[in-house]
């Protein structure tokens, strides 16, 4: 009886050492989150400075974006915020996505291709991407939506959350067959009006006075870009860290 009982705690034990949900998506919707996050076993997750509260979490696949050479597999979605509560503002929002392992490796997202962006640098290598970019975004939500983005919009609405019709951002993106398997992509936007900059005059995204070749014409829009390329540099800097990127791989 002994020997059956230690059996049966042995099989738990280790069963639940391996496969700890918790440990590979710890996100939890009311959570306020600060530093840094490790997630995906032995993934680390920086967060920018201050306190961020996770506001959606969503579970999808890759059957649409990101692809993978190999079958469909499980894709977490995070949101996280700093609103002023007072205002009701947005005022700055991180998009945090990865995935399960895949058997096979990660088709390079198009977004890895872009070059008509303010800022980009890319590594490409075998089965390995590792791409960031700065870059200007209409966040009207007005396109066809997906899960994420419709949480996000519904969010917005219930909350009553004045958001700007211009936001920038900065994006990362990383996966590799000698580095887990695992897609993981971060999107870190601010918003240029809750920092002290005017509106926008121009709200479509080609006419943006944010476009690389007309924001010379407006100083505190291109000094609030620039300082914004420099933080996101940064930041890109942590990502590569806290996925132990190898250094052929880093930017």
């Amino acid at each position: 009886m002994s020997k059956f009982f230690f059996t049966i705690i042995f099989i738990l034990f280790f069963t639940s050492k391996s496969f700890p949900k918790n440990e590979y998506q710890p996100f939890e919707i009311g959570q306020i989150l600060s530093g840094k996050i490790r997630y995906a076993y032995d993934s680390v997750f920086f967060l920018p400075p201050g306190d961020w509260q996770v506001k959606i979490v969503d579970n999808s696949n890759t059957f649409n974006n990101p692809k993978s050479f190999g079958p469909n597999t499980n894709l977490y979605t995070i949101g996280l915020f700093q609103i002023d509560k007072n205002k009701k503002i947005l005022k700055k929002f991180i998009e945090f996505e990865f995935s399960d392992p895949v058997s096979t490796s990660w088709i390079k997202p198009s977004d890895c291709n872009r070059e008509n962006v303010y800022v980009y640098e890319q590594v490409f290598g075998g089965k390995t991407f590792n791409c960031w970019m700065v870059n200007h975004y209409r966040l009207s939500l007005s396109h066809s939506l997906n899960s994420f983005e419709k949480k996000l919009k519904d969010f917005f609405i219930s909350e009553s959350i004045k958001v700007p019709e211009i936001i920038i951002y900065s994006q990362h993106l990383y996966a590799s067959e000698r580095n887990g398997k695992i897609f993981h992509k971060i999107k870190y936007y601010i918003n240029p009006e809750a920092e002290g900059i005017e509106p926008p005059i121009h709200n479509d995204w080609n006419t943006s006075e944010y476009q690389k070749v007309k924001i010379s014409a407006y100083p505190k829009k291109k000094d609030f870009m620039d300082n914004f390329v420099v933080v996101s540099s940064n930041y890109h800097k942590e990502f590569q860290e806290g996925l132990n990127m190898y250094n052929d791989e880093k930017i």
